[in-house]
Formats: structure tokens, sequence, C-alpha cells
């Protein structure tokens, strides 16, 4: 039999079985089996170099079931899986194992399983296996079977969702298998780390930093950890040294570190540390041009109040950046109040200040009342208001204004304390009735300039009607830093007689038509959390036609937190504090008074609220409510401060009058403001708007209400400013 199995004769030998005693039949049938399948798969099959029959191996299954040459079905069940045929690869597998092979071959075996079942399943085999066969434990084995069941460990790794608890049992098998082994010490690391448990991840990352110093990775785990830990200066530390190799994300790791550090810094007014981070961020800025880092310096910027360094990072990234750059340099400008900028800087048409830069018309018309005497301090008001925009180069724009109004100050008597009255107690006739009704109208060219210093600049004239003389009439407003100021030369629009003048009754000259000039100041403090403060003084000259000189000053402080609710509002809540005086009483309407609110002292204080919506809807709503106690105290007053008459010509009651004097008083009331506004884009090109005020102030009531349209020539996607059409910048409304 030997003879005829060496030179193949497997036929032959398959004849002679039956003659064979029992006991080698089963030996010699397996030789014939081999022999067979040897020949039916040759070396050049089992390695791919030929084709491979399926029915051949559907012939070759008793050998298979015999457990006759494994390691031949082995290789037939590699090419199988590599072929695809992953269930009849693993078959073979299955049916391999339970064979008594050596331990090499169970080796090789248990290798291939991951190819031909799930993770799961041939990491289960596995685990049979080594408590089938306990004395399968030799070192190269034991060495074998442990690293294949951390691969088949880590295959199920990728199978299990970040951060669950089933994760973090695979991974505690792969660290009892190899306490050192990377893949299981990244998972554990970051698996703490996406639990915010930074304090036990970073043991991990440091031990694989021992392990794989060159691997950046590790670092940024660290480093990671590090920084949501607030242990910032070890962060910095670990970034700057030596061995570091200086990523892409490294770097992005560096910028969130130092500017974090640079917060911080400035929370605790270090200013000399917040200078040296923010040039560490922008020598890093200028190694990536990374949009993040961009960010982050210009809300650095915004934050230490250095508008003149964001603004030049800005106009840089506007210049020379790509698209990603110049929409943080636009996001800057916006959240700076210069839509005009941010819209000409990024063409993003998404964005809510997308079209800022496009001319406006806009067109309204207003009704208002004030109580008070009829003929005199009484003030109806009836106007129209037209208003064109044309933005122009980078953060520029014009502005002309028209408003005509028509002022009534009700019924007067048809004669009555005003003018040269004591003319009238003399025995002078009167020579005109009083003006209780008349048309105001104005004309405004304004100027804007946004940047870190901008400009607001108004030129016009009082109202072109009137017994007065038209007088020139300005307003200089410019801002930075939280910084206002303001100079001025502006109408005094409380009546009539302090808006266009009145002729006198009692003689030829007219008075009145007041302006005041003067200055204003004020500056925002950011408190923290939301908190602010705000204050503001100023002074002012009055002058007018025969009116008598005057002088005053204010002074306006309010402190309060602004916060949002649910995204739909912005609410501010607070207390105020208003102060104001004046050198002269001129509240009155006899020759050379103003006719204007004037008190020696006024105070008034109390609460404050608005709700409003946020800038970039499609609609606009805002609430304003005060209130306070209001002290006032007013000062004697001559009843002609300019009174020139020779007193000889006067009869007696002529002189009492003009020698005589107003009686001044002190007042305590309650004083109060309402005003409401809303706004509502109909189309993308059209918005309309109203709103209505109430107030009490001094002794007088007053209310206003009005409705307007505006124009866009190019389509708008929100209101990225704030509407208003209750106070309007103009040189001459009331």
């Amino acid at each position: 039999m030997g003879a005829l199995s060496a030179t193949g004769e497997f036929s032959t030998m398959a004849s002679f079985l039956p003659r064979l005693p029992k006991k080698e039949r089963s030996r010699w049938h397996d030789t014939i089996l081999e022999g067979r399948l040897r020949l039916l798969f040759s070396p050049d099959i089992l390695a791919g170099k030929a084709p491979l029959s399926m029915d051949d191996i559907e012939r070759s299954q008793e050998a298979l079931e015999r457990c006759v040459a494994p390691d031949v079905f082995f290789h037939i069940a590699g090419r199988l899986i590599d072929q695809g045929k992953t269930d009849a690869g693993g078959e073979l597998l299955e049916t391999l194992l339970a064979c008594d092979t050596d331990l090499q071959l169970r080796l090789g075996i248990l290798s291939r399983l991951p190819g031909g079942f799930p993770p799961e399943t041939a990491l289960t085999m596995v685990d049979q296996q080594i408590k089938q066969h306990p004395g399968l434990s030799r070192d190269q084995y034991a060495k074998g079977v442990q690293g294949l069941k951390i691969r088949l460990l880590q295959s199920t790794l990728k199978t299990l969702p970040t951060g669950s608890d089933s994760r973090m049992v695979v991974i505690k098998q792969i660290l009892d298998l190899a306490p050192n082994n990377p893949v299981g010490l990244t998972e554990s690391g970051w698996h703490f780390y996406h639990k915010n448990s930074y304090d036990r991840a970073i043991p991990f990352f440091q031990q694989l930093m021992i392990l794989e110093p060159e691997n950046m990775d590790h670092v940024l785990g660290l480093g990671y950890c590090l920084y949501q830990f607030k242990r910032l200066d070890e962060a910095a530390v670990l970034m700057e040294a030596d061995q570091i190799t200086e990523t892409e994300k490294i770097i992005e790791l560096k910028t969130l570190v130092y500017h974090a550090m640079a917060q911080d810094a400035l929370a605790m007014g270090d200013t000399s540390r917040a200078d040296r981070l923010l040039g560490i961020l922008e020598g890093l800025f200028d190694k990536t041009a990374s949009p993040a880092t961009a960010q982050q310096l210009l809300s650095l910027y915004s934050r230490a109040g250095d508008t003149k360094k964001g603004w030049h990072l800005s106009r840089r990234l506007s210049a020379e950046g790509s698209q990603a750059l110049k929409s943080e340099a636009a996001a800057y400008y916006y959240h700076q109040n210069s839509p005009i900028s941010a819209s000409q800087t990024t063409d993003d048409s998404d964005r809510c200040f997308a079209n800022a830069d496009s001319p406006r018309i806009l067109v309204s018309t207003h009704q208002g009342s004030k109580d008070g005497d009829d003929g005199t301090s009484r003030r109806d008001e009836t106007s129209f208001m037209a208003q064109l925009v044309v933005p122009y180069s980078l953060g520029y724009q014009w502005r002309i204004d028209f408003e005509s109004s028509r002022l009534s100050s009700g019924s007067a008597p048809p004669v009555y304390s005003v003018g040269s009255f004591y003319r009238f107690r003399n025995g002078q006739k009167q020579l005109a009735p009083v003006t209780t009704d008349e048309t105001a109208s104005h004309l405004t060219l304004g100027w804007k300039k946004e940047g870190p210093l901008q400009w607001d600049l108004l030129v016009g004239t009082s109202p072109m009607n009137g017994p007065v003389e038209v007088t020139p009439v300005f307003s200089i407003k410019a801002e930075m830093d939280q910084w206002e100021f303001d100079i001025h030369r502006t109408c005094v629009t409380e009546s009539i007689l302090s808006h266009t003048g009145l002729g006198d009754p009692f003689g030829n000259a007219p008075w009145g038509r007041v302006v005041k000039n003067g200055f204003e100041a004020g500056k925002s403090f950011d408190l923290g959390n939301r908190y602010w403060l705000s204050m503001k003084a100023g002074a002012d000259i009055f002058r007018g036609e025969n009116v008598w000189d005057n002088t005053a000053w204010h002074v306006n402080t309010a402190v309060g937190r602004s916060l949002p609710w649910n995204d739909h509002f912005d609410i501010t809540y607070g207390i105020y504090l208003t102060g104001m005086g004046f050198e002269n009483n001129t509240n009155f309407f006899t020759y050379g008074h103003g006719g204007y609110y004037s008190p020696d002292v006024m105070v008034t204080g109390g609460p404050i609220f608005r709700i409003k919506t946020p800038e970039c809807k499609g609609y606009w709503l805002d609430l304003q409510l005060s209130a306070g106690w209001m002290t006032e105290r007013t000062s004697d007053s001559p009843r002609y401060p300019l009174g020139n008459e020779t007193m000889t010509a006067l009869t007696t009651d002529a002189l009492d009058e003009l020698q005589g004097r107003y009686q001044g008083e002190t007042n305590s009331r309650l004083a109060y403001a309402v005003n409401i506004e809303a706004w509502k884009f109909m189309t993308r090109h059209l918005a309309l708007g109203g709103y209505v005020t109430m107030e009490r102030s001094s002794a007088h009531y007053e209310w206003r209400t009005g409705i307007g349209l505006e124009l866009f020539f190019s389509p708008q996607t929100a209101f990225w400013r704030q509407r208003s059409l209750a106070h309007r910048s103009v040189l001459c409304r009331n």
C-alpha cells in the first residue's frame, strides 16, 4: 500500500482496502482521501494561481468530515473568504475548529475567523476554543490567541456607539489583556473625555505620550483635557514643548488655549498679560489664516475695547482674505454697528445684513399733542416726513430729510398775556391776533461714516416759515469704544413760540425761534454677566430772537441688565436717574421769554423696562416703559426780561405789568413714559411700521403716534438694525 501511495495509485489502493485488517483499513482510507484531496487542490490552486472549483469542494466533504488534511481546507477557506464567499469560508473554518489540529494551524484558523464572521461571533468562538482546549496554553499559542482576541475586541469597538457603557466594557477587556495597548488607552481617554470626566481621562493620555511620544494625537487628547479642565497654564506648557510638532490641529488647540487665557486676563484686568497673549494669537493667525482664529481675535478685541485693532484686522481680511475670512470681518463690522460695511464686505445673501448698503426711502406721517394753555403752551402737530438714504463706498452713506409740520396751539382768547401785553395795559390797541397755527418745514442733509470712530453729521435750517428769520442748525456725533460725543445746534420745539417764533400782537418785533447750542458726552460700561452702566452729561446755551439768553446742564445715568428670553425677545430692566438745571426760567410767553421748560433744577428717577425682538428677524417689536418720581423747582422770573420801555410813559397798570414777576414753585409728581413700536416686512422690498408714545413730564401730558413705509431698492432678508420712527435723528423734531 505504501508503494501504491507513493506512486499516486489511489484507485488501486481503494480496491485493496476490503482485504486489509479492520484496524488498518481506516488509516489507509484517510491516506487515500488525503492523496486524492491534494491532487484535486494543487499548490497553485491553494495559492490562488488557478481557479477554485466549488464542485471539487463538494466532492471533498468526506475528507473534511474526517478532518483529513485540515491545512488544505484551511487554505480553501482563506480563498473563499478572499473571494467574498464569507459564509462558505466561515463554515469551513468552523468545521476545522472541531478537528484535532496542531497549535500553529489552529491559531491560523482562529486568525481567519474575523473574515468569515462578525467580530462578536468570532470573539465568542475564540473564547469557546480557549475553554474547550485548556491545554493549548503554550507561550507562542497563548500570545497569538491574545493578540487575535485584542484585534477582535478592537473590531468590536467600531460597532459600538461612542460613550456607551458597552463600549467601556470592551475597552476594559482590551486593557486587561494588554495594559499598554495604545488603542485601549486611547479609547479610554476619549471615553472619559466625552463623559466630561477630564481628570480620569488625563492619565491615559499621559501614559500614551510616554509610549508614543511622536504621536501628536495623544498630545491633542491631553491638551483638550487640560483645556476643558481649565488647567490652561499646563496646556500652554504642553503646547510649547520642544518635541511638539505644530500641526494644523495643534495650532487649532493652541488658539483655543490662548484665547481662553486672554479672556481670563481681561476678566481680571491684567491688560499686559492679555496683550502678550493677543500677540501670540496674532502670530498663530499669521501662520494659518484660520477663520476660527480670526473670529477669536476679533472677539477679544471687542472685549478689550480695542476697536482700532479690530477694524485693522477686519480691513485686512476684507482686502486680502478668502470668502470665509471676509465673512468673519463682516460679522465683526455688523456687531460694531456697521451694517453697511458688513454688507459691502461679503455677498452672502443669507446673512441678515445682506443688502444693508441698498438705497432706501422712508415716508411717514405723525400726529401728536401736548396739553397746556390754549394759544400758547398747547401744541398739536400733524407732520409728514420723507427720507432718502444712499450708501456708497465702504461704510459711508448720504441722507436727505424733509419734514413739514402743521402746528396748532388751540383757540386763544382775543386778548391775553402774551407778547408786550403791558402795552395793552397802557391803552394800546391790539395790532394783530396771536398766531395759533403755523407750518414748520425744514430740510436736512446728512453724512455718516462707519469705522472705529463713527461719524454722523447733519446740517440744515430751522423751519423755513414763521415770523423769525431762518437760522442754520447742525449736529455732529461721534462714537468710539463705547464713548459718545455730540456737538449740536438744534431747534427747541416745545411750543410754536420756541419753534417758529411769534409776532408780537402789541408791537412790531417778533420773538422766539429758540436754538440750543451745546455738547453732550456719554459712555457705556460693561459690568459683566450682561449688566451695564450708562452715563451721559451735557450743557447748552439757549439763544433766540429777542429772547432772554439761557444756559443749562443735564445728567443722565442708568444701570441695568439685558438678556435674551426664549430666543424671541431681548429684555432690559434697570433703574435710571436724570437731573437738569437752567440759569433762567423762560417757560412763559411774554416778550423776551422762549416758551420752553426751564426749571432751576429737576430730578427724576425710577425703574425702566424694555422688551424687543432681536435683530435679524422679519419683524420688529419694541416696548419701552419707564416710571419715576420727579421733583422740580422753578425760580421766579421777570414777566418781561428784555423790557426797556421808558417808565414815565407807562400807566400804573402797565408799569405793574412790566415790573411784575412770575412766581417759582416746587412740585413733586409721578413721571412716566410708554413707547411701543412695531415693524413688519410686507415684501422683501417693503416694510410697514408704526408707533405710539405717551408720557408725562413736568406738568404736561403728551402723546404721539405715527406710521411709516420704508422702500428698499434691493431685497432684504431681515431687519438688520433697530427700527425707530419715534426717535429718528433729525434736527427739528419734538
